[in-house]
């Protein structure tokens, strides 16, 4: 019984950890997630960087991308 018990914790430690090292971030603002995903072409390690640091849901990231990307 025992044993079952120590698997199930680890078990759920490692689903723990891995949830918090690839955690789902809400995205803002999904203009700027594509410019910089299809235009700009970074790959995915970099956006995922992009969307840990709070980019894409940092307005005033938004206003200075919109500012300059202006048409």
């Amino acid at each position: 019984m025992e044993i079952l018990l120590v698997v199930a914790a680890i078990a759920i430690y490692k689903w723990y950890d891995y949830c918090k090292k690839n955690r789902s971030v809400g995205i803002l603002d999904w203009e700027k997630l594509k410019y910089y995903k299809y235009y700009k072409c970074l790959p995915d390690s970099e956006i995922r960087q992009l969307m840990n640091k709070g980019f894409f849901t940092d307005w005033e990231a938004t206003r200075k991308f919109r500012e300059k990307n202006k048409h």
